[in-house]
């Protein structure tokens, strides 16, 4: 019984044409509706002032809690958790992104539906260190 040529996966897979990046996953998005995020500071600012002068950044904390609510309770009413709960927690986010004005704190998330995990959601969230201010809108990088 005569063969082909030895089978080389090495040569197959350097012979395949490369398949370009998708730019789109790279880029961010904003997650919540743009004005949604500075109404919300607005709203919550006389309880996030007061939690800023007791213990300081945390206020970001009340912020975002509040912030994101709305959307937890929209993502539940479809059966969506967030693991950890939106926008994520310390201990699954990472801060080393911006000057101290306009720092981005990134917190990773699994997205579940009906318990398997569908996705990853990636929160960037700026915030300033040098006074209580959010510069910007949440993104996300679905």
């Amino acid at each position: 019984m005569t063969r082909g040529p030895a089978h080389d996966p090495d040569t197959e897979i350097r012979s395949r044409p490369r398949r370009q990046p998708d730019r789109r996953a790279r880029a961010t998005h904003p997650i919540l509706p743009r004005r949604d995020w500075a109404i919300a500071w607005q709203q919550h600012l006389p309880e996030i002032a007061r939690t800023y002068e007791a213990k300081g950044e945390p206020a970001y904390g009340v912020y975002t809690r509040r912030l994101f609510a709305p959307l937890l309770a929209e993502m539940a009413s479809h059966d969506l958790r967030s693991t950890p709960r939106l926008p994520g927690s310390f201990r699954n986010s990472a801060e080393r992104w911006g000057p101290p004005t306009n720092r981005e704190r990134r917190f990773w998330n699994v997205i579940t539906h009906h318990r398997p995990a569908i996705g990853t959601l990636v929160i960037c969230f700026f915030h300033d260190h040098t006074r209580l201010r959010v510069p910007s809108a949440p993104t996300a990088w679905p």
